[in-house]
């Protein structure tokens, strides 16, 4: 089999009429997590991004895959992978020292 690859994403992947498994996986580069999804069926607000062999762990919530990654604000993490804004102020730049909501 292939022991890389997590039954789940194998099953997703195998099967034509999937649109995912609809569980998230980290995208560090960008501080957030997309969910494993179809475009076409991708909740609004969300990034979705069909998951391949590279894409690591799935995690159920996107809260999970967020505290993955503990050198990101996992409350930042979760309003830019979901689309909901946290109400939080974070740091912007921190060259300008400037802060957004």
């Amino acid at each position: 089999g292939l022991s890389y690859l997590s039954s789940e994403l194998c099953e997703a992947n195998s099967d034509p009429t999937s649109t995912g498994t609809g569980k998230y996986f980290q995208d560090a580069e960008n501080g957030m997590c997309k969910m494993d999804e179809d475009d076409a069926t991708c909740p609004v607000g969300y990034t979705c991004e069909r998951a391949t062999s590279n894409s690591g762990t799935l995690y159920e919530t996107e809260a999970k895959c967020c505290e993955s990654m503990p050198w990101l604000s996992s409350d930042l993490c979760v309003a830019l992978t979901s689309g909901v804004p946290s109400e939080q102020w974070f740091v912007a730049d921190i060259q300008d020292e400037g802060c957004v909501q």
